[in-house]
């Protein structure tokens, strides 16, 4: 049986894909990965697409270089990349699916779930740190007005409880909030990925960190334009991402793509100069911020949106203690 993590982002996933790569008793298939073919299939095929309308020949290569050994897989794109890529991402069960597929059934998918408020301010803290210039309240009415993509399907807790996968044991619910208290994360390691050493790290300095909420408030508004916070930019010109495959391509190959990139492409590099510099005034600007920005109407409403959205899901799966944790409350 093959082993797969798929997210949630902002849930501990780069703190997880760290510890197994540290790790050389395990099989692990993530970045840095072994071939860029094994990279496309799991980033594109796996994360974007419906293998079902592959080839065969294409989807034979695609086991043969994820599966052979039954290798543990974790990528971040595999947890969705929602608000700044919403156009094309697919949904948690989209990508359960493909998994089934790929595997033929046999495999086991890992998803950990964190408190949605939580969730919302990390996410949007992230999409400053990539460059969006959105303020909080305008985060959360985005995600309001686009029920149908991955923010806030992601957060249709009840939606991916109840599929198929979930019922019969296939993919795993895991809590943030035990995970990374009280050694619940070693014991996670080592029930869910064989693993026999982890390192004794406190859990506060394992955790992804997000900035803190003053910083991501003062420097979005200041933030350069970036392919992160414009969809018009995202569809007439390469992503940061697809630049760094662009540079891996042969040589005669590459040349052809960067002649008709080469000033977007110094022009991105520039941005994301700018980008940075923002970010460093912002962190020295405020420090270490202890609270939290204060729950807005607009946040509410949102929240609000979500526990209708689950209904029913705190009683209908006490095993997971979301009442404790006071998910819908």
């Amino acid at each position: 049986m093959q082993t797969f993590h798929v997210g949630y982002p902002k849930s501990g996933s780069t703190t997880i894909q760290d510890l197994l790569k540290a790790d050389d008793s395990i099989d692990f298939l993530g970045k840095p990965y072994r071939d860029h073919e094994a990279e496309y299939h799991v980033r594109e095929h796996l994360s974007f697409g419906d293998l079902r309308q592959l080839p065969a020949a294409t989807l034979d290569d695609m086991r043969r270089r994820l599966c052979d050994g039954q290798p543990i897989i974790s990528d971040e794109i595999l947890s969705g990349v929602g608000l700044a890529h919403g156009i094309a991402a697919n949904s948690l069960l989209q990508i359960v699916d493909n998994i089934e597929m790929l595997t033929e059934g046999d495999f086991v998918a890992y998803v950990v779930f964190r408190q949605p408020d939580a969730f919302i301010r990390s996410y949007y803290n992230q999409l400053v740190r990539m460059g969006a210039r959105m303020t909080f309240d305008q985060f959360c009415s985005l995600v309001l007005l686009r029920p149908h993509h991955w923010v806030y399907r992601s957060l249709d807790y009840g939606a991916i409880l109840r599929s198929r996968p979930c019922r019969e044991g296939k993919l795993k619910p895991v809590l943030f909030e035990t995970l990374f208290k009280d050694g619940g994360l070693g014991d996670f390691m080592r029930a869910a990925f064989g693993m026999a050493r982890l390192p004794e790290v406190p859990t506060d300095q394992r955790s992804n960190r997000s900035e803190t909420d003053s910083a991501a408030d003062y420097a979005a508004p200041r933030l350069p334009l970036n392919p992160a916070s414009s969809i018009e930019l995202q569809v007439t010109q390469p992503s940061v991402q697809e630049y760094e495959w662009l540079d891996r391509l042969q040589p005669d190959v590459r040349e052809h793509h960067r002649s008709v990139w080469s000033f977007q492409h110094g022009e991105l590099q520039d941005t994301m100069s700018e980008y940075l510099a923002t970010l460093t005034q912002a962190r020295a600007r405020f420090g270490s911020h202890a609270g939290k920005r204060p729950a807005t109407p607009m946040l509410r409403r949102l929240l609000d949106a979500i526990a209708q959205t689950n209904r029913g899901v705190a009683e209908a799966f006490p095993e997971l203690d979301f009442a404790r944790h006071n998910y819908f409350g």
